[in-house]
């Protein structure tokens, strides 16, 4: 069988007017619908890029703050350190000069005992060599085994050699000490 031919919607003809619904109510134009979005949602974007940027501002000022707190800290801290290692340095200057202190008083003690020993054994050589003398003028002794004049010998020498062995003595008893310089302890 043949198709029927369908039937043709008729149209209007004519000047086209307000558009209506498929209720027949007329059609709102989307177009002033959507420029109010679009406006809000402009108006939203602008509010968030100004709390953004408010944002931003707050957070670099609390940054800047926080950078100044922690510069004053590591100030401080520096500061301290610096403030016990000159205490440090005071603390060995002071036992330093205690110690050299120590070792002058020390130093003049001895060299005044070493005098008076000194003063001792010179006179103690005086008087022998004086009593070996009075025995040689007198001739005495001579079958002792030794002579008088051997015997002021041996003293010269000795008494050379007691010099010479206190001069040494004297002369490292008024030397500079030895200055010991030794890490804090920590």
């Amino acid at each position: 069988m043949a198709a029927k031919p369908r039937a043709r919607a008729r149209f209007r003809t004519g000047p086209a007017g307000l558009g209506v619904d498929y209720a027949g109510n007329p059609v709102i134009d989307p177009t002033e619908n959507v420029l109010a979005l679009v406006a809000a949602e402009t108006k939203r974007q602008d509010d968030l890029r100004e709390l953004t940027t408010k944002h931003l501002e707050e957070m670099s000022s609390l940054r800047a703050v926080h950078q100044d707190a922690l510069r004053k800290l590591e100030s401080d801290r520096l500061d301290a350190i610096r403030g016990v290692d000159q205490a440090n340095v005071n603390t060995a200057a002071d036992r330093t000069l205690a110690a050299v202190q120590t070792l002058a008083a020390t130093t003049a003690s001895n060299a005044d005992n070493l005098r008076t020993a000194w003063d001792h054994t010179v006179q103690a050589i005086i008087e022998r060599v004086a009593a070996l003398e009075k025995s040689s003028y007198k001739g005495e002794g001579k079958g002792s085994g030794i002579s008088a004049s051997w015997g002021v010998l041996l003293g010269i020498v000795t008494l050379i050699v007691m010099l010479i062995g206190i001069g040494s003595v004297v002369y490292m008893a008024n030397r500079p000490p030895q200055v010991v310089y030794t890490q804090p302890a920590k």
